[in-house]
Order: C-alpha cells, then sequence, then structure tokens
C-alpha cells in the first residue's frame, strides 16, 4: 500500500492526514502514525496512541511477520457501533416466541 493510498483510506474514514513521509491521522483522542521509508512507498514503522489504550508501536525491523499496511487499516476503521438491546415486556401483553411443538421461549431480547 503506498502512501496515497492510505491517506485515500485514512480521509474516507473520517481522519485527519499530516505529513509526506511520516503520516499522522488524527480523530478524537487516537493518533497514528506511520513512516515510509526509500523511494519505494514502503511502510517501516507504524504506532497508535490512544490516552485510554496506551500506546502501540510496530516496527517492520524488528516484528518482520506484521503486515503493516493492513494492521494500520485495521487501526483505522471505524470503531464496530455500540448495539443496544431493547427488552420487550413480559405478560400477557408480551408476544410469543414458540418453536414447532408450541413452547413458549420466554423474554425475547431484540439487537438494533
Amino acid at each position: 500500500m503506498n502512501r496515497e493510498e492510505l491517506i485515500a483510506a485514512a480521509h474516507d474514514a473520517g481522519w485527519t492526514v499530516t505529513g509526506h513521509r511520516w503520516l499522522r491521522m488524527s480523530r478524537g483522542d487516537m493518533v497514528i502514525d506511520a513512516w515510509y521509508a526509500g523511494s519505494t512507498p514502503r511502510m517501516v514503522s507504524a504506532a497508535i496512541h490512544s490516552p485510554t489504550g496506551g500506546t502501540r508501536r510496530i516496527d517492520i525491523v524488528h516484528d518482520s511477520a506484521s503486515a503493516l499496511p493492513e494492521i494500520v487499516l485495521s487501526w483505522l476503521a471505524p470503531a464496530p457501533p455500540r448495539v443496544d438491546l431493547l427488552r420487550l415486556p413480559t405478560g400477557p401483553t408480551a408476544p410469543r416466541i414458540g418453536d414447532v411443538n408450541g413452547r413458549v421461549a420466554g423474554n425475547v431480547a431484540l439487537s438494533a
């Protein structure tokens, strides 16, 4: 993945991007730094900083098994939305969910 592709992916995910070789992507209180080296676009180091999650740094020299662009893309991805559960009422007005034998499953939780 070259710099331009990473910048486009970051912008699409709502991140602000600054820099050229050392890219800094920020959104809210999260910051991602990615370092590109050499004449070919090759990411060699990346770090994610968060006040609540601390800092996680990956360096391709010390962690050659890591696919840095894929890791950084996973960091850019928006967090999955929080799912709220709706508790349906119990009693005579509650919906009855039954199987083929007519047994009732009891309280039902729906996720939105």
